[in-house]
């Protein structure tokens, strides 16, 4: 009964084996080189833009809010 176990295991191995084999015949395997995408500019520069508006802003603060000031 092992013995047929064994035998039955080896048309499997062998059945499984063949099939890999055919399998990887018909793949092609190809590199395909790419370009890098572009630097984001547009972000790098409302990011930019903003923060210089946001230091603009905190640097004339006084000056800016003055009339909103409570004056005694």
């Amino acid at each position: 009964m092992a013995l047929f176990y064994l035998r039955s295991s080896d048309h499997d191995l062998y059945a499984i084996h063949s099939i890999v084999y055919h399998a990887s015949q018909e793949i092609e395997a190809s590199l395909t080189c790419f370009k890098d995408p572009p630097f984001p500019w547009f972000s790098v520069s409302t990011s930019a833009v903003a923060f210089i508006a946001i230091f603009y802003v905190y640097a004339k603060r006084d000056k800016l809010f003055r009339n909103k000031r409570k004056q005694f």
